[in-house]
């Protein structure tokens, strides 16, 4: 089975993760191939929108603990993080405008595509998680961006807590551009890109893109993402995947 379904409609492209089976948890072969797509759709003339969806009820669970678990080695652990980084590049770097398509809930990584993305369309009932600190880690752009949307104060308090807010909250916030129902989804992306190619030139929508992307890969993101690769460099990290996995057991600290 293909970890990345394509699907193209007119001037539009779908990449949607399938590996519903692990809540399209991210391993680095989906990401490597994630990002193959993302490039060929990027280079692609007939394509001017990327849509990012996930197969199944859930977006993304994000990085997938049973492979961290695996690793022998934390150079294992540490190339992991440097395909998510990669990936979040290429997000950042594409030219053309992403949309995603968020088809229920995304964690982790899963969530942290909700900044990198354009323009977010999601189900009404899903929810949105930072857990990263629960496993020794950081969600490098909850922190810096999310800082600005969610406030600074709010961002902290879910950054430490491992939090999470429901798609209606992060609507309210500025975070999700259209909220619609689950069987409405892909109509509801359809209608946000039919009406962005009707009314914005193609001039436009360049600039508009790099104006905003601009803003997205400043330093504190990059410094965020730098921060999240070096406590992933620990042993402590595979210690805890290897203990949520084997024995069920929820990293607590107190």
């Amino acid at each position: 089975m293909s970890l990345i379904k394509v699907e193209r409609k007119d001037l539009v492209q779908w990449i949607i993760l399938n590996r519903p089976e692990r809540l399209n948890a991210l391993n680095r072969e989906l990401m490597r191939k994630f990002v193959e797509e993302l490039e060929r759709s990027g280079k692609d003339p007939g394509v001017e929108i990327i849509v990012i969806s996930g197969e199944g009820k859930i977006f993304s669970a994000g990085i997938d603990l049973q492979e961290i678990a695996r690793a022998e080695k934390v150079e294992e652990v540490e190339d992991i993080f440097i395909h998510l980084e990669r990936m979040f590049k290429t997000l950042l770097d594409v030219p053309k405008i992403t949309i995603l398509a968020l088809n229920g809930d995304a964690y982790g990584g899963g969530a942290e595509m909700i900044w990198a993305a354009d323009i977010v369309v999601s189900v009404e009932d899903a929810k949105i998680g930072w857990a990263e600190a629960r496993w020794g880690l950081v969600p490098p752009i909850a922190i810096g961006l999310g800082s600005f949307v969610l406030g600074f104060s709010r961002a902290a308090l879910t950054a430490y807590t491992a939090g999470s807010i429901t798609a209606k909250e992060a609507y309210n916030l500025g975070l999700i551009s259209v909220l619609t129902s689950r069987d409405k989804l892909r109509e509801s992306v359809e209608e946000v890109a039919n009406n962005i190619l009707i009314n914005a030139s193609p001039e436009a929508r360049e600039s508009i893109r790099n104006m905003i992307r601009l803003v997205k890969k400043s330093l504190f993101v990059e410094f965020g993402v730098s921060e999240l690769k070096r406590l992933s460099k620990t042993g402590e990290l595979i210690k805890r995947a290897r203990d949520f996995i084997e024995k069920k057991q929820i990293p607590r600290y107190k």
